[in-house]
């Protein structure tokens, strides 16, 4: 198990310092209060790292979905697709926590809690979708770029496209709370929850 994690660290290192650098980016940003809004940089943060996930877990599973040899790997990675996912989303969520966690420090009413409660079922549907995508397509090129057109679109329209469903935040004058981003949060986990069984089904055959 230690093995597979050093060597899947070493295939994304470059993407694993390009989000370092961009946590530090974001955290100096935020300590520098730079932004007027804590709406406004949390809005950032979703576009940013949201999708940054999404990247990195496609790539920690290319060699299983992007290539010839899946059911020669499956056989040996056996169970363990499932365990590398939740330690990097765990080591993931403690960067978006720590964000939060500044956001705080800056403006007194972000609230911790509901950020980076949506912030989790975010990051969970995003990977889990893109990846169930990217299982069934094997083409990691056109399930990034599903991935971007989706995001250019919901930036171009601020959240406004009635044919899209909108897995963001874009309300930059409302501070968040549960009653104002439960209805996304609920549909995001449960979609998350939903694409991550079937991401399962399709490694395990059951």
């Amino acid at each position: 198990m230690s093995k597979i994690i050093r060597i899947k660290s070493i295939s994304v290192q470059s993407l694993l310092s390009i989000i370092a650098i961009m946590f530090l980016i974001f955290f100096i940003a935020i300590m520098a209060d730079i932004f007027k809004s804590a709406n406004t940089i949390f809005l950032l943060i979703q576009i940013v790292f949201v999708p940054l996930f999404s990247i990195l877990v496609l790539f920690l599973f290319y060699d299983l979905f992007g290539t010839r040899h899946t059911s020669f790997l499956l056989s040996i990675y056996d169970d363990l697709v499932q365990r590398i996912f939740f330690i990097y989303f765990g080591l993931y969520s403690i960067l978006l926590l720590i964000l939060c966690l500044s956001l705080k420090t800056i403006y007194e009413d972000f609230n911790v809690l509901v950020g980076f409660s949506l912030l989790l079922s975010q990051i969970l549907l995003f990977s889990s979708i893109f990846l169930f995508l990217f299982m069934i397509i094997s083409d990691i090129s056109i399930t990034i770029s599903l991935m971007a057109l989706y995001l250019s679109i919901e930036l171009a329209t601020f959240g406004a496209n009635r044919l899209l469903y909108h897995a963001f935040y874009f309300n930059l004058h409302t501070p968040m709370s549960f009653s104002t981003v439960i209805n996304i949060f609920i549909i995001n986990l449960t979609l998350g929850l939903i694409s991550f069984r079937l991401c399962k089904s399709i490694v395990t055959f059951d």
